[in-house]
């Protein structure tokens, strides 16, 4: 089962530096149509995904505990019961 978990960091890894290398490489041109908006919005919803599933994975992988880490964005959570629960339970290991 390890071997299958490194196999899936490695691919998240390998697909979110293909995609952040897209996301580089195409925002220093101009946009001038609504399609290639939409193509630069696809990129960076695609690279801030795998960003955080890498981060996910790789917490998890070097932290053997015996929970798994979950990363959130705090203040995108609808359910009230389970901010409560965050505000009580949750660890903050980053801050923007």
């Amino acid at each position: 089962m390890d071997n299958l978990k490194e196999i899936r960091w490695k691919q998240r890894f390998e697909n979110f530096e293909k995609t952040y290398k897209l996301l580089k490489k195409y925002s220093s041109q101009s946009i001038s149509t609504e399609l290639e908006k939409a193509g630069m919005i696809q990129f960076f919803e695609m690279a801030f995904e795998l960003a955080w599933k890498v981060l996910k994975d790789y917490l998890n992988e070097i932290y053997p505990l015996p929970y798994f880490f979950d990363i959130i964005n705090y203040n995108s959570i609808t359910n009230e019961n389970l901010k409560k629960h965050i505000d009580i339970e949750g660890e903050i290991i980053y801050t923007k």
